[in-house]
Parts: C-alpha cells; sequence; structure tokens
C-alpha cells in the first residue's frame, strides 16, 4: 500500500483523503447516533417533583419504627415461674 501511495499524484492522494474523510465521518455519525440512542434508553426523564417524592419515600421507610409489644417489667414471681418451667 506505502508503495502505491508513493505513486500516486497529490491529485489522486487528495482524493484518497476526501474519499475516507466522508467515509469515516458516516462512520463516526452513525456510531454516535447509536450511543446516543443507547444513552436515551437508559436515562429517564424526572422532574424536581419525582426526585422529591422517591427521597422522601426513601426517608419515610428508613425511619419506621418496628411495633413493639408493650411487656411488663419483671417481678419477682414472674421470674419464678419461669425458672420453673
Amino acid at each position: 500500500m506505502l508503495t502505491n501511495l508513493n505513486s500516486m499524484s497529490i491529485e489522486e492522494l487528495w482524493s484518497l483523503h476526501e474519499q475516507l474523510d466522508s467515509v469515516l465521518a458516516s462512520k463516526l455519525s452513525a456510531e454516535k447516533a447509536e450511543l446516543e440512542k443507547k444513552l436515551g434508553q437508559r436515562k429517564t426523564p424526572r422532574t424536581m417533583r419525582d426526585v422529591l417524592t422517591k427521597v422522601s419515600n426513601a426517608r419515610a421507610s428508613s425511619t419506621k419504627r418496628r411495633a413493639v409489644s408493650r411487656c411488663q417489667p419483671p417481678t419477682q414471681t414472674r421470674l419464678l415461674q419461669a425458672w420453673r418451667l
């Protein structure tokens, strides 16, 4: 290939340059469009209200307290009954 380039005239080399430029530009724009399409599928448009709702729901679920049954403080009678079992 290098020998072919050396034997080409300036006009032929310029023509080859323009052909390569157009082919590479079309491939690049096709790849860019494909990547933008993939990025569009991954991103979901959000409004500020959606974000705030999600944050408040996360906070509410993490700060909920478990329901705990009330128990009586231990007395000597109940402690003795527990040991007898």
